[in-house]
């Protein structure tokens, strides 16, 4: 009589990996969430693919990026609003 049993090695493993591979994306998304000076213009002016065009006009102007990046605009009126605290 063969017993089933439910994890082999191979799916530990694979289970394993993926749990290293979304800790490594988690923690580097944190870390550019938290990086004061951390901006996508330099890989989007390296983009080489279908939008690079537009990509690469985003990346020329801060202005237009800080614009799409929510998590930039949420930083900049942190900011603001913390040196208009710091004034009163």
């Amino acid at each position: 009589m063969t017993r089933n049993r439910p994890f082999t090695t191979g799916s530990w493993v694979f289970t394993l990996l993926r749990m290293a591979i979304g800790w490594h994306l988690l923690f580097e998304g944190v870390v550019k969430l938290t990086a004061k000076n951390w901006t996508a213009a330099g890989y989007l002016a390296d983009s080489t693919w279908v939008l690079a065009g537009f990509f690469r006009r985003l990346a020329e102007s801060p202005a237009a990026l800080t614009e799409r990046n929510p998590l930039a605009v949420v930083q900049h009126h942190r900011s603001e609003r913390s040196d208009r605290s710091s004034t009163c």
